[in-house]
C-alpha cells in the first residue's frame, strides 16, 4: 500500500468508528428517553393512587372524629346535668 491508500484506509476507519458511535449514542438516547417516560408515567399513577388512598383515609378519620366528638359532647351534657342536680341538692335543699 502506498501512502495515499494508507490515508484513505485511516479515513475510512475513522468514519466507520464515528458512524458506529453515532448509532450507539442515538440508540442509547432513545432507550433512555423511553425508560424515563415510562418511569414518569408509573410514578404519576402511583402518586395518584396514594393521593386517592390518603383522601379516603382522611375522610374516614374525619367521620370517626366527628362521631367521637359527638359522643364526648353527649357525655359532657350528661355530666353537666348531674352537676346541676348535685348543685341544686347542695344549695337548694331538694330531696328525692
Amino acid at each position: 500500500m502506498n501512502e495515499a491508500q494508507v490515508w484513505a484506509a485511516i479515513g475510512l476507519m475513522a468514519s466507520m468508528l464515528l458512524s458506529v458511535m453515532t448509532v450507539i449514542s442515538r440508540s442509547f438516547t432513545r432507550t433512555m428517553r423511553a425508560e424515563f417516560k415510562a418511569f414518569r408515567f408509573e410514578m404519576a399513577s402511583e402518586f395518584t393512587a396514594v393521593r386517592s388512598e390518603m383522601a379516603s383515609e382522611f375522610t374516614a378519620v374525619r367521620s370517626e372524629m366527628a362521631s367521637e366528638f359527638k359522643a364526648v359532647r353527649a357525655d359532657i351534657g350528661a355530666i353537666d346535668r348531674d352537676v346541676q342536680v348535685l348543685y341544686r341538692r347542695a344549695l337548694g335543699g331538694e330531696t328525692e
